[in-house]
């Protein structure tokens, strides 16, 4: 990192170029704080130049090489060091802890280590949870101590990580497939989330999703192990949920982790390297898709289930299908069932299929069966 003072400005640079500047007064001190291995505290003299407060030099993942301080005596010392993290210096059994404090948690620069575990530990379960930056503090970031950002191309392939670990997604409008398949550079990544979009323009720029990174990561996991053939399977999956979540006052992540899903437990398969690439961009793009907009694509639907409800003798056919069944279109007999009238004289039918998609019949409750049976919810 490099500094230039030009008309009570000072400037600081690292190896991308201008990073950022601020004015230096009389009695104002200025910190500035390299991603990896510098920092330095200016302060203003009384005669309006700057003066250097405290220079700091790091090893890479954050335990101080060196440390030169030309403060007063009487002035306070700075404590924003690594990263711009505030060192917490107390002593604990008269052992100076020497910890920075992420907000999220804090690091412990002697070890390289965070003293507790990652909040979303179980999305990276290939990792230690304890891991700092992924083990790579020279080519990613960490301001908070959550999960790394992440970006997916507007079909749902996952571009890569922006080396930052903030916890949030974005997708790019316009990256072609082949370029996309490939995977892209934090640097890049990062110059398509700063730049400026223009309405009507083609150029790839980065949307942040209203949603964490760690959530989303989740969901499209949760998506791939029940149903992500095609798209619609899995966006249809995904408004199931959705309807859930909005009947519950819930989320979609709330609706995924709340018990009674299997692809819950199945959900880091998407993450294996055996996983089906274009089953991983349909559970993606699902997660995309309903994040972003609002289309059902289950039809209203408040359940699925895949080829288990064209078997007699399994559970789901008895519960679903064997209890009264109409299929409302015969496209949406995937299995050939036909319809199942129930021994029941309040209803003919439990249920009616909203729609199908890949392996996956969409279905709700008849509205026979939620008079008779006095129902106040739609599942």
């Amino acid at each position: 990192m490099g500094f230039r003072f030009e008309n009570k400005m000072l400037y600081g640079y690292s190896h991308s170029g201008v990073k950022e500047s601020e004015q230096v007064t009389s009695g104002y001190v200025v910190n500035f704080n390299s991603a990896v291995g510098y920092s330095v505290s200016v302060g203003g003299h009384s005669s309006g130049q700057p003066e250097v407060m405290q220079q700091t030099t790091y090893y890479p993942f954050g335990y101080t090489l060196e440390q030169s301080n030309y403060y007063s005596l009487w002035s306070e010392m700075n404590k924003k060091l690594y990263n711009g993290k505030e060192l917490q210096d107390d002593e604990l059994g008269g052992v100076r802890l020497d910890w920075y404090d992420y907000c999220t948690r804090f690091y412990d620069p002697q070890i390289g280590r965070w003293n507790s575990v990652d909040p979303a530990a179980e999305e990276r379960q290939w990792l230690s949870p304890y891991n700092y930056c992924s083990l790579n503090p020279i080519l990613r970031v960490d301001p908070t101590g959550a999960l790394d950002g992440g970006y997916y191309n507007y079909d749902g392939t996952y571009l890569g990580s922006d080396g930052i670990n903030d916890d949030k997604v974005y997708v790019v409008n316009s990256i072609d497939p082949e370029t996309a398949s490939k995977g892209m550079s934090s640097s890049n990544l990062l110059a398509l989330r700063d730049k400026d979009f223009h309405s009507g323009s083609t150029d790839p720029s980065a949307t942040l999703l209203s949603i964490k990174h760690s959530e989303f990561i989740a969901i499209a996991g949760t998506l791939y192990a029940v149903g992500s053939s095609t798209f619609g399977e899995a966006a249809g999956i995904y408004s199931v949920k959705r309807n859930r979540a909005d009947a519950k006052g819930k989320s979609v992540y709330d609706i995924a982790g709340g018990g009674g899903i299997y692809g819950w437990s199945e959900r880091d398969k998407i993450n294996s390297p055996l996983a089906n690439k274009d089953w991983a961009k349909n559970a993606n793009l699902a997660v995309i898709e309903g994040v972003q907009g609002s289309k059902d694509y289950s039809v209203g639907a408040f359940y699925w289930h895949g080829k288990d409800l064209g078997l007699n003798s399994w559970t789901v056919s008895k519960d679903y299908y064997q209890v009264g069944f109409n299929f409302t279109n015969t496209s949406h007999d995937l299995w050939n069932q036909g319809n199942k009238v129930s021994d029941n004289s309040g209803w003919d039918y439990k249920y009616q299929s909203t729609g199908a998609a890949g392996n996956t019949t969409f279905m709700k409750l008849t509205y026979a069966w939620i008079k008779a049976n006095k129902c106040k919810g739609k599942w």
